[in-house]
């Protein structure tokens, strides 16, 4: 009876062994579950952080494409704007000297009659034209080049009368060759020019 008796609390504190075991076991299991709920969820975040920033990036990179492409355009206006206000000085330094070299002066009134546009253009592009170096002025009185700025009329004048020699050399009409030589005198090269200037030479034509 003493050994029934002492296996069947044995196999009582075996049962409630086994019970805690499995109750343990399915703590264990649920917090495993837990956790691997977490990590997917962990894992989603970071995939929906990774993507957001990959957003980002792409975003980022649009605009510093849009940036410099601006920024080329910019600098593209930025230089046209500079070819045609130098283009706009060689004509003004160009008549100057014709005036002075013709009239022994050149005026305001004049230089605005011959391009054809108003006194106020005339004395805002004079004063720029001052403040370069290319003009001396006084008040009430005539304008005269400064040395640097006889050295640009001088040029200037050259290469027109390259150009113009050049179109009226392969049968462009007079009036047509002083026009079209206004306008292409500031885009040649001078390696163009040169070839203009040998072709006109006798015989080069």
């Amino acid at each position: 009876r003493d050994e029934i008796a002492l296996l069947t609390r044995s196999k009582a504190a075996l049962t409630d062994a086994v019970a805690g075991l499995e109750e343990r076991i399915a703590e264990l299991t649920g917090a495993l579950a837990t956790s691997e709920g977490k990590f997917v969820t962990a894992t989603a975040e970071i995939a929906a952080r990774d993507a957001r920033i990959a957003e980002g990036a792409t975003a980022l990179a649009s605009l510093q494409t849009e940036l410099g492409a601006a920024q080329l355009r910019n600098e593209e206006q930025r230089l046209e704007l500079v070819a045609r206000q130098t283009e706009i000085a060689e004509d003004y330094v160009e008549l100057i000297a014709e005036l002075i070299d013709s009239n022994g002066e050149a005026r305001a009134v004049e230089i605005a009659r011959r391009l054809g546009v108003t006194s106020a253009s005339v004395a805002k592009m004079v004063s720029r034209l001052q403040q370069s170096g290319l003009v001396a002025t006084k008040p009430y009185r005539a304008i005269f080049l400064t040395e640097e700025g006889r050295r640009i009329a001088d040029k200037s004048m050259r290469r027109h009368q390259i150009v113009f020699e050049f179109l009226r050399a392969i049968g462009v009409p007079e009036e047509a060759a002083r026009t079209d030589a206004e306008g292409l005198e500031h885009h040649v090269s001078s390696e163009t020019l040169a070839a203009f200037e040998r072709l006109t030479k006798k015989g080069g034509l």
